[in-house]
């Protein structure tokens, strides 16, 4: 092992116990009022409903990735074939290293007939896209009237908290703008993905759609929860899971960004002065649940649908 790769691997497994180990710390000290939440029956079936709506999510941001590998592509692609290789191949996803299910495309979709090439631009564009597409998002959310309004309440105590939000709201949103400026104004997209600028904004949309639907999921469990007197207000439960959202993708090491994304959002909302640690623990541990069952249902159906159509291509003469 070379001493980067070892170094990776150490980066990533320290990111992983330290979050694991600091979640452990939250929900001991907290473990009455989460229990309390937690075993609710309603809250259960909404989680499970929510898992429905996560697929349908999951559809859009493969969707995506399918129609840059179709522009790509030298043969044709089923799209029901996509989904069985981006599906499956998705579940690796939980396997340590967090990179798993991007090799898992190139191994399948190899398999298929696809050129390695198509399926590496495909992904390569979703990797820039996602982090993009959470942006936009946390913009529009700061730039609403409860945004504003929840910004101040946060960005005007002085903490250091404070300045961790004002730093993560202000830039994450001034990156992603910028980075869509660079890719749709110049010929980026051509020579790195292989699709014209309208398809990076095809590609852009569903995935923002795609954290458009996470938004409306945390503000539908957040007012589900039972018990709860108090909860950051909903601009904040948004940038707050978003923000954390990106911080699991782009960590190495934690598996599906497991306990980094979940470790973030408690700090963001926990120690807020106007937030709840159990609301923020609930948020992160239901969201959790809803995003896990999401993917194995997604990886099911896909299966289901497209197993009959991934049969091996022949070798080209």
């Amino acid at each position: 092992m070379s001493a980067l790769r070892f170094l990776k691997a150490a980066v990533g497994v320290t990111v992983l116990a330290a979050s694991v180990a600091f979640l452990f710390l939250a929900l001991h000290s907290s473990w009455g009022s989460i229990s309390a939440m937690l075993v609710d029956a309603r809250l259960l079936l909404l989680a499970l409903g929510l898992s429905l709506v996560y697929v349908l999510g999951l559809y859009v941001v493969f969707s995506s990735w399918f129609h840059t590998l179709r522009l790509n592509s030298p043969a044709k692609v089923d799209f029901r074939t996509g989904a069985y290789v981006y599906a499956v191949s998705n579940v690796a996803k939980y396997l340590p290293g967090n990179v798993f299910h991007f090799a898992g495309r190139q191994i399948l979709g190899a398999r298929v007939g696809w050129s390695h090439a198509a399926v590496a631009r495909a992904t390569l564009l979703e990797i820039a896209a996602l982090p993009i597409g959470a942006g936009l998002v946390i913009l529009i959310v700061a730039l609403s009237s409860s945004g504003v309004a929840a910004a101040r309440m946060v960005l005007g105590d002085g903490s250091s908290l404070g300045s961790h939000w004002r730093l993560a709201v202000v830039a994450v949103p001034i990156a992603a703008g910028i980075a869509s400026v660079i890719l749709f104004r110049t010929k980026l997209p051509s020579r790195l993905f292989g699709i014209p600028p309208k398809a990076f904004l095809v590609v852009l949309s569903l995935v923002t759609g795609f954290f458009v639907l996470n938004a409306i999921m945390v503000v539908v469990f957040v007012s589900a929860l039972p018990n709860v007197s108090t909860a950051p207000p909903w601009a904040m439960l948004v940038i707050a899971y978003l923000l954390a959202w990106v911080a699991g993708f782009v960590v190495p090491g934690a598996p599906g960004g497991l306990g980094v994304r979940e470790t973030v959002l408690v700090l963001l909302l926990s120690m807020n002065p106007h937030g709840a640690e159990a609301v923020a623990l609930a948020l992160g541990l239901g969201m959790r649940f809803v995003s896990t069952l999401g993917d194995a249902f997604f990886a099911g159906l896909a299966y289901l649908l497209g197993r009959g159509h991934a049969a091996p291509a022949a070798a080209p003469g």
